[in-house]
């Protein structure tokens, strides 16, 4: 069923498209055990200004199905089709079947429509580049030693593999994660989160002892930002700017470090402490904090919603970190990310 709607997608897109559509591709994973699964690829000048994007709908009802699809760098988001003004660092994710860890190999077969501009995909376990052309392909296999998040006897997601038209050369800069998946970061032009792909960016209002964290889209221009992504993982950025407003940002840049004053607090595991160095490293994010009660310690706390299945409440979710691990306190009541009441 679902190899039928990303047909008819195709199609659908295929035939409105107009002549300056640059590119017009489908993306087939297909299984050792022959399962399917498609994802659609169209560029050109007059989707600069109106991208379009299809809906992903995973596919997890047998151990062997599995699933492919494009991730959007500005919003991490899932598409079944995706359509830009140009491709370029665009992620593709795989979601891997249940199988057997000896079951683990697969196929990209290529059908190409459109090849004014020829797409390129990277495989970056491996190095290797394959263009992207009718009637070709790109064999690889899933393993625990090349791929840190398989699991076998899981529909494992796979989401820092492979690039579309992958240009190290558009990256302008980049930040390295903690053990702890943080960092925080500046710099003095916009950006955006470019590859790979799950990078979270934060502003930060500073509440007692608590760093109020609310997601923005973008890196803007001399504003200091907390980011979250995986463990000890290198992110790059691109130049770019989104739209979010950085009101009330209490996280200052590096390039402010000359005039500071006060208490500083700098990131350090999953919270901010007390900083008593004579610099500031450059693109790093601190907090100034003025009188002589500052505190010990300043916890990190997501200003965002968090749905939990196993409770009905009216009550906001407050989420925040606390030795590395992320809980939910709803009212009196404290909830690991799982649903479950932590006592």
């Amino acid at each position: 069923m679902k190899k039928l709607f990303i047909s008819i997608i195709a199609l659908v897109c295929a035939m409105t498209m107009s002549a300056q559509t640059t590119a017009d591709v489908t993306l087939r994973l297909q299984s050792q055990s022959g399962s399917v699964c498609e994802m659609y690829l169209f560029a050109g000048p007059d989707l600069a200004a109106s991208p379009e994007r299809g809906s992903f709908m995973a596919n997890a009802s047998n151990p062997e199905d599995v699933n492919i699809y494009a991730i959007d760098p500005i919003n991490n988001n899932r598409y079944a089709s995706f359509g830009n003004g140009t491709l370029v660092n665009i992620p593709v994710g795989i979601i891997t079947s249940k199988e057997a860890a000896a079951l683990q190999n697969y196929t990209i077969h290529f059908e190409v429509y459109e090849n004014a501009e020829v797409l390129k995909l990277k495989d970056l376990v491996t190095g290797t580049e394959t263009d992207i052309i009718d009637g070709g392909s790109y064999a690889f296999t899933i393993a625990a030693a090349t791929d840190p998040s398989y699991v076998e006897g899981t529909y494992s997601v796979i989401a820092d593999r492979f690039v579309i038209n992958y240009d190290n050369t558009v990256f302008v800069t980049s930040v390295t994660t903690n053990a702890y998946g943080w960092a925080s970061f500046s710099y003095d032009a916009n950006l955006i989160a470019s590859y790979p792909a799950g990078l979270k960016i934060y502003k930060g209002a500073i509440n007692g002892d608590v760093l109020d964290l609310t997601v923005v889209d973008h890196v803007a221009a001399n504003q200091g930002v907390i980011v979250k992504g995986a463990p000890n993982t290198e992110y790059f950025f691109a130049a770019g700017a989104g739209t979010s407003d950085f009101a009330d940002n209490d996280l200052k840049p590096a390039s402010a470090w000359a005039s500071h004053t006060g208490t500083i607090f700098c990131l350090k595991g999953d919270a901010l402490y007390e900083y008593v160095g004579s610099d500031m490293p450059a693109n790093k994010a601190y907090l100034e904090i003025s009188g002589s009660s500052a505190p010990k310690r300043i916890s990190l706390r997501f200003n965002e919603e968090q749905g939990i299945e196993d409770v009905k409440t009216d009550v906001k979710a407050e989420k925040f970190v606390e030795n590395g691990q992320i809980f939910i306190r709803r009212g009196n009541e404290v909830f690991n990310l799982q649903g479950q009441i932590v006592k």
